[in-house]
C-alpha cells in the first residue's frame, strides 16, 4: 500500500478549501479506503472541525501537520505506507519569510492538486496565483496532476456560466463535477460530521444535505478515476 497525496490549496480564503479537503476524505473513506486528513492549516480548522463531534465522531483521522511548516513533505510521506489516500488541506496565503511555500511542498510530493474557487471573477482572477505556485511544483514533479473545482455554485446563473468561460483561459482541466453552494456545510461543520452522514442529518432535519452528498460522491468518483 503506498497512499496517493491529494493537495486542496488555493491562497485565497473562502473558496471552501476546507470543506472539500474532509468531504472528499469522507467520501473516500465510505468507499472503503483507508484515509488520513492532514491539516497543514495553521487555524487548524479541519482538527477543531472533527473534534465538535457532539455525538458520533468523524470516522477519519485527521492530524495537524502545521507546525512542520515547510518540512511537511518529511512527516507526510511517515505515512504513505499506512494508508491509500492521504488528504492534505494547505494553507492559503503567501509566505513574506523567504522560504518555500508549504503549498509547493505539499505539491512536490502529491499525485493530484486540487484548487477549489468560488465563481466570481476576483476568486478566478486570484487564482492565477495558486497556479503559479503548481507550475512551481512541477518543475520537480511533473506527475502532478492539476484539477480546477468550482464551489460555492448557484445553479442555472449567469455567474456561473461566466465561471466556465473565465476557468477555460487558464487551460487546465476543470472537474465535471461543481459543488453547489449550501447551508448545510457550514451546519455540519459545527456538529463534526460530514453531509455524508445521512442518519444524523435525517434525525436534525438539515436541509439540503442529500443533493450536497450526491455532489461529494461524484466528486470522489472522479478523483478516484484521475489518479487510477
Amino acid at each position: 500500500m503506498a497512499a496517493e497525496v491529494i493537495a486542496v490549496c488555493n491562497q485565497k480564503g473562502g473558496s471552501g478549501k476546507s470543506t472539500i479537503a474532509m468531504h472528499l476524505a469522507a467520501a473516500l473513506h465510505g468507499l472503503g479506503h483507508h484515509v488520513l486528513v492532514v491539516d497543514a492549516d495553521p487555524q487548524n480548522t479541519l482538527v477543531r472541525w472533527s473534534s465538535s463531534a457532539t455525538e458520533h465522531p468523524l470516522p477519519l483521522r485527521v492530524i495537524s501537520l502545521a507546525a512542520a511548516g515547510n518540512r511537511i513533505h518529511r512527516e507526510v510521506a511517515k505515512y504513505v505506507p499506512e494508508h491509500d489516500y492521504i488528504v492534505v488541506d494547505c494553507p492559503p496565503g503567501i509566505s513574506t519569510s523567504g522560504d518555500t511555500e508549504v503549498p509547493v511542498v505539499v505539491l512536490g510530493i502529491a499525485g493530484l492538486a486540487i484548487i477549489p474557487l468560488g465563481p466570481s471573477p476576483a476568486d478566478i482572477w486570484a487564482t492565477q496565483g495558486m497556479l503559479h505556485l503548481v507550475e512551481l511544483a512541477e518543475a520537480f514533479n511533473p506527475d502532478l496532476k492539476t484539477f480546477l473545482l468550482l464551489t460555492r455554485v448557484t445553479e442555472g446563473t449567469v455567474l456561473q456560466r461566466e465561471a466556465k468561460k473565465l476557468l477555460a483561459e487558464f487551460n487546465r482541466p476543470v472537474f465535471k463535477t461543481w459543488i453547489a453552494d449550501r447551508e448545510c456545510y457550514k451546519q455540519v461543520m459545527g456538529l463534526g460530521t460530514t453531509v455524508l452522514d445521512a442518519a444524523t442529518l435525517t434525525r436534525l432535519r438539515i436541509r439540503g444535505a442529500v443533493p450536497a452528498a450526491q455532489q461529494i460522491r461524484e466528486l470522489a468518483q472522479e478523483v478516484i478515476r484521475i489518479l487510477s
